[in-house]
């Protein structure tokens, strides 16, 4: 749920910016990608749709020190999305490790550029995922839930949950 949250809202807040400056984004193609394989997410056709996805499925939820808030992780990663720009459809996807279009004349070196970083930042949250641990654990004889909780994590994990909580107001 942290890692999904993350990459969502990263994805969403950069089509928002290049929608803001070309044309209405449409066409969302994402994927998922967990320890189980990758597994591509329906098409989204406005980013309405799919900021309520990310609403809906992965609310934000304050971090607390007695529970690892971390379960079946994933990361999403942007395939393909589209904008119109005048009368014409420009078509962005995502191949290998860059963006491409066959108009690019029509979107911003900037925006190239800012997908590129969105790709950097994606492999920075992947190797967190892998590298994170949490796992809480409660001293026998005691029974109130958080008192005496001990949580084993590690530094990707706070950083992971750093990352989560700027999340927040998005």
């Amino acid at each position: 749920m942290v890692a999904d949250r993350i990459s969502l809202t990263s994805i969403y807040e950069l089509l928002l910016s290049i929608e803001l400056a070309t044309g209405k984004i449409d066409s969302i193609l994402l994927n998922r990608k967990n320890d189980y394989g990758t597994k591509t997410v329906p098409k989204f056709n406005s980013l309405e749709e799919f900021y309520t996805f990310i609403k809906e499925l992965y609310p934000y939820k304050n971090p607390k020190n007695c529970a690892c808030l971390t379960k079946n992780e994933g990361i999403y990663n942007l395939l393909s999305f589209s904008f119109k720009k005048k009368d014409e459809t420009v078509f962005v996807n995502n191949l290998q490790n860059s963006f491409y279009t066959s108009k690019p004349d029509r979107i911003s070196n900037i925006h190239l550029k800012e997908l590129l970083g969105l790709n950097v930042s994606l492999l920075r949250l992947d190797k967190l995922l892998k590298d994170y641990v949490c796992y809480p654990y409660i001293e026998m004889g005691y029974i109130s839930y958080g008192e005496y909780i001990e949580i084993i994590k590690n530094e990707s994990y706070l950083s992971m949950i750093e990352l989560y909580k700027k999340t927040k107001q998005k």
